[in-house]
């Protein structure tokens, strides 16, 4: 419906709607393909217990944001185009007057009054979650902490029963969830006053979908689990049964064996149907993986109630009309600041999807096109990553982190525009980035770059060790390219994070000086971040070459540095010369269209890539691989000599397998 009402500045205005009428649960997930809505999925137990999103009955109720039982000024999800952003924050207050003897959850602090319950929130919302059924309540409070902990459930001193005389162990385990809360939350407080682990039916479910951060388990101050999975790991109660001795009942005991690390690491790899709090909170392999592999809006890992993805969402909204997913790409930011410090592996070739889109297309094309879906994800993260490094070549990481962190606690819960963030950052830095937005957000292409002579010399001065860091690279392309070099000293212990920015057509030589580390531990690491370069990433080469200034710095340098010898004639798996002379074959192979992570013993002639392998490739460094037996097949390389002359002639062949073995290769060299 549409109001007619103009509002001055700082003016409120109050609207009173009554309005009648049941929830239609069909008004959920529109968005979801019907396919995918009427499939039927299995638990662990392999049981189907069907698909229910709201539950409107008197002796239970469950109302969630997606079904809209309560006005709303922007719907939940976009239709069109699901990423763009529809959130908003909102004042909430909530009356209820349940069933007798229901018991109603939801968020904000409670106060009952007759038989009515009242909500209250101190700060705003996105959505709100109304629960009523007949629970037993349990609640936890660590002494010192204000954080509550609350358990509803359908079983009488669920928690009590469940740990028995060791209740102990619960608070060991909430200790533990609270110290993991402050850590996933941004700025390192958790930013809400409670925590609800409340139960529902079994045949509640909720859609994870990629374009959206959370599901429907997890919700402000609230994580829903489904019934028979209990808070407690049965583990657990199983081995607690077994304690008789004096022995095993002493603290001693308790503290090696039921508290230990390496106990509830083991309980945490069971498949059993009830989970512990802290797997319902934050499953830390799962996460690790997730982390690794840098799929941030893909399907989430198999623990659901994971909170963790709310609490990078919850806290300052930055909207825009242009730029509809930015809140999304700040959240990719932030977490990226928590993963500074990792040396993890190469990310690119994850989104390499999305990379082979922005070849020819830009972001403002992703968002306006319903054929980017497939690799929309992708291509968020990698246009966030691009504008993050952009900031990083002028602006310290340190200095760009604190300016994150204070702009993001002197908003808490608020919506505040792109434009308005800019203006703070100009302010702060004295740089307006909306000269580059546009640019960033209409650009067609993606770089690749020649990377030249990266290695690392120890240089011994008077006072002490040094190491030289050299490299040269050029960016043939019409469109600018960013390059990164980063060190380690330890798996966690980052000391160089310096970005460069490498216009197009231009080429660049690097010199960086760096004190003697204070460990052995030294990892180094130029990262072509987006570029067509895969992998794309160069470590610690150690190659000699003659370098014509010493000093410190970022230098141009002559292109025809980048030039091949005269002397040499190389044929790649890339060029032209090389192709793959297809045989007969009676087994089944897959068919790989580009190159593709390292395989083990593919079945035909295959091109991948190995960011461990140091294979040969100026763009793409790769490699044709081929297990034992499978299709016969033969390779062939064709090279045009221009000169007479004497040659040698070398074939390269990787190190790629765990148990190497040098393998039985025919040549036939034709003149």
């Amino acid at each position: 419906m549409e109001i007619e009402k103009s509002l001055y500045p700082d003016e409120r205005s109050e609207l009173e709607l009554s309005y009648s009428g049941a929830i239609d649960p069909q008004i959920c997930y529109l968005d979801i393909s019907p396919e995918r809505y009427d499939e039927q999925e299995q638990d662990e137990l392999f049981a189907c217990y069907g698909k229910k999103f709201v539950f409107t009955g008197k002796a239970f109720t469950l109302l969630t944001p997606e079904a809209l039982w309560y006005p709303v000024s922007k719907p939940v999800t976009e239709l069109m185009n699901p990423y763009v952003n529809t959130s908003e924050y909102t004042d909430y207050t909530l009356t209820v007057v349940p069933a007798q003897g229901n018991t109603v959850v939801s968020q904000g602090e409670l106060t009952v009054s007759g038989d009515t319950s009242y909500f209250t929130n101190n700060r705003k919302l996105q959505g709100i979650t109304l629960i009523s059924g007949q629970f037993y309540r349990d609640s936890f409070r660590l002494a010192g902490n204000p954080l509550l902990f609350e358990f509803y459930g359908t079983k009488k001193s669920m928690l009590g029963s469940a740990w028995g005389d060791y209740l102990q162990a619960l608070e060991w385990s909430l200790k533990r969830t609270s110290t993991v809360l402050q850590w996933m939350s941004p700025g390192g407080k958790y930013p809400f006053d409670k925590l609800a682990f409340v139960e529902v039916p079994v045949s509640f479910y909720a859609f994870e979908r990629s374009w959206k951060e959370k599901n429907d388990y997890v919700h402000p101050e609230m994580q829903l689990y489904r019934e028979w999975r209990g808070v407690v790991p049965s583990e657990f109660r199983r081995r607690m049964k077994k304690v008789k001795t004096k022995e095993e009942k002493s603290e001693e005991w308790f503290q090696k064996y039921i508290l230990s690390e390496e106990y509830m690491s083991r309980v945490q790899k069971h498949d059993v149907p009830e989970l512990s709090v802290k797997e319902i909170l934050f499953n830390s392999k799962q996460e690790r993986d997730r982390m690794w592999s840098e799929k941030l809006f893909s399907a989430w890992p198999d623990n659901k109630y994971s909170i963790r993805p709310l609490l990078m969402t919850c806290g300052t909204l930055i909207t825009s009309d242009e730029v509809p997913v930015i809140h999304r790409m700040i959240t990719i930011m932030q977490r990226q600041a928590e993963e500074r410090e990792m040396a993890l592996s190469d990310k690119l070739s994850y989104h390499w999807e999305g990379v082979k889109f922005l070849m020819h297309h830009s972001l403002w094309d992703a968002l306006h096109m319903d054929s980017a879906s497939f690799c929309m994800e992708s291509v968020i993260y990698l246009k966030a990553l691009q504008l993050q490094r952009y900031i990083l070549t002028q602006v310290a990481w340190t200095d760009f982190s604190a300016f994150m962190d204070h702009f993001l606690k002197e908003h808490p819960f608020q919506e505040v525009s792109l434009d308005y963030f800019l203006d703070v950052f100009q302010a702060r830095f004295n740089w307006d980035l909306r000269e580059y937005i546009p640019q960033w957000l209409h650009e067609r292409g993606v770089p690749k770059l020649l990377v030249r002579n990266f290695h690392m010399r120890r240089i011994q001065t008077e006072n002490s060790e040094k190491r030289f860091v050299h490299f040269k690279v050029w960016n043939p392309t019409g469109v600018d390219a960013i390059v990164s070099l980063e060190a380690w000293e330890s798996a966690r212990k980052k000391i160089i994070d310096q970005h460069y920015l490498i216009e197009a057509g231009c080429a660049k030589e690097v010199n960086y000086y760096l004190m003697q580390p204070s460990s052995d531990f030294l990892r180094v690491r130029l990262n072509t971040n987006l570029s067509q370069n895969l992998p794309g990433e160069y470590e610690n080469a150690m190659e000699s070459c003659n370098l014509s200034r010493w000093d410190e710095g970022c230098f141009d340098c002559d292109t025809s540095l980048f030039c091949p010898s005269e002397n040499e004639i190389i044929v790649d798996d890339e060029d032209e010369g090389f192709k793959v002379i297809k045989g007969k074959s009676f087994f089944f192979t897959r068919k790989w269209e580009g190159y593709q992570r390292h395989l083990l013993s593919p079945t035909s002639w295959s091109p991948v890539f190995n960011y461990d392998i140091n294979s040969y490739g100026e763009f793409v460094r790769g490699f044709h691989c081929k297990g034992a037996g499978g299709k016969q097949a033969d390779v062939e390389w064709n090279a045009r000599i221009p000169r007479s002359g004497t040659y040698e002639m070398y074939i390269y062949v990787g190190m790629f397998l765990n148990d190497w073995v040098q393998p039985l290769h025919r040549y036939t060299f034709l003149l």
